[in-house]
């Protein structure tokens, strides 16, 4: 795996981590202005940031070694497109998230 892999794996670890703690720092603001739990939509957010590392890692160290084989070539296809939905889904709870804290504080 490229130095440049790995070192993306772990800043998007690092940002499920701090989805997570921003979840927990929601969870305790929406108590004080009473408001329904939409911070565990962060958390779902965090995990699919979680399953686009676990792609991703898989995409390059089973498909990228063999790719000259077609069947290779569809599994890293298959692999990217399920990590880069786990990011899509990830950023478009977030925002979701953050919309609606902002229109209840607001």
């Amino acid at each position: 795996m490229p130095v440049q892999a790995i070192l993306n794996d772990v800043g998007f670890l690092l940002m499920a981590a701090a989805l997570i703690w921003y979840a927990l720092l929601l969870r305790r603001l929406l108590q004080i202005v009473r408001k329904p739990a939409v911070w565990s939509l962060l958390i779902i957010g965090a995990v699919l940031l979680v399953v686009f590392v676990i792609g991703h890692v898989i995409a390059y160290s089973r498909f990228v070694p063999n790719l000259p084989a077609v069947w290779a070539f569809h599994g890293l296809w298959l692999c990217r497109f399920i990590s880069f939905a786990g990011v899509f889904g990830g950023g478009l709870l977030l925002s979701i998230t953050n919309w609606l804290y902002y229109r209840w504080t607001a």
